[in-house]
C-alpha cells in the first residue's frame, strides 16, 4: 500500500488586479517535506479562445514541478513556525494587486497553520517572508502554451 503524500505548505495566489484574457489569475504552490514542489498556474482564456463559445469557461491551466534547494526549504521551515503569521494591528487599506490562502500542515496531513480568509498580506512580515521563499523562477506566471495542461 502506498503511503499519501501530503504537503507542507499550501500557498495560493490570486490576481486582483487588472486581468483581461490571457493573463493569470491564480497560482497554486504545494511544497511538500522533502522540499519537491508543484505549482498550478491558472490562466484566463485567451482573446482567440474566447472566441470559441466552447473555451470561454475553461481556464488554461500549466504545471510545474521542481526541487526546492535545502537552504530555502530550512528557511522556509523555519518562517512557518514564526508567530504570529497575521498581526491584527496591521491594517492593509489595497484596492487591487494580489492576496493570498496560505496553510500549513502537520505530518498527518492536517491544518497546522492558517492566514485565515483569502486576503491581502501586505505588511504581515511573516506571511510575506514565507511568500518570498516559494519557487517562482521558472516562468510561473508567464503565458500558458495553447493545449496545456
Amino acid at each position: 500500500m502506498t503511503k499519501k503524500r501530503y504537503p507542507l505548505l499550501k500557498a495560493v495566489e490570486h490576481n486582483w488586479g487588472l486581468i483581461g484574457p490571457g493573463h493569470w489569475t491564480k497560482v497554486k504552490w504545494l511544497i511538500f517535506p522533502d522540499g519537491s514542489y508543484e505549482v498550478v498556474t491558472t490562466f484566463n482564456p485567451s482573446f482567440d479562445a474566447i472566441e470559441e463559445i466552447e473555451k470561454m469557461s475553461k481556464p488554461t491551466k500549466k504545471k510545474i514541478t521542481g526541487q526546492m534547494d535545502n537552504k530555502t526549504l530550512s528557511k522556509l521551515r523555519k518562517a512557518l513556525k514564526r508567530e504570529p503569521w497575521r498581526n491584527p494591528p496591521t491594517e492593509v487599506c489595497a484596492s487591487d494587486g494580489v492576496a493570498w490562502e496560505i496553510e500549513s500542515y502537520l505530518d498527518d496531513g492536517s491544518v497546522d497553520k492558517t492566514s485565515g480568509k483569502l486576503d491581502y498580506i501586505y505588511g504581515h512580515k511573516v506571511l510575506e517572508k514565507i511568500v518570498s521563499l516559494l519557487p517562482s523562477n521558472e516562468g510561473v506566471y508567464d503565458k500558458a502554451e495553447e493545449g496545456s495542461f
